[in-house]
């Protein structure tokens, strides 16, 4: 400004607003020291601060459907023993009873 005259205000374009704001946030500085450095109104960074925040939590959606992969092992079990060595042996909900009898016999552990 020279001479006390109010220079006009200078309008940026919407990709101006986004590359000073990534600038700032990559900067480190304080928004006022940011503004100083860069010739910037503190308020005018503010303002562009808020509207980014605005813009960016409307399009963030809050939920996001996740899906995921049964794991391999995934399998529905019926019945777990604990053996007292810290073995544990999980049996399915389709394991057949002898077989069960067998498996433990085998093991020749004690629950």
């Amino acid at each position: 400004m020279k001479n006390g005259s109010i220079s006009p205000a200078r309008r940026f374009t919407p990709q101006e607003r986004a590359s000073w704001v990534g600038r700032y946030r990559a900067s480190g500085l304080t928004q006022r020291g940011f503004s100083e450095r860069h010739g910037l109104s503190l308020s005018t960074l503010h303002q562009w601060l808020h509207r980014n925040a605005s813009s960016s939590e409307a399009q963030t959606p809050a939920f996001e459907e996740v899906h995921l992969r049964p794991a391999p092992s995934a399998h529905s079990w019926a019945a777990e023993v604990n053996f007292s060595d810290g073995t544990t042996l999980r049996l399915s909900d389709d394991a057949k009873a002898p077989w069960i009898d067998c498996l433990l016999q085998s093991l020749g552990k004690s629950c």
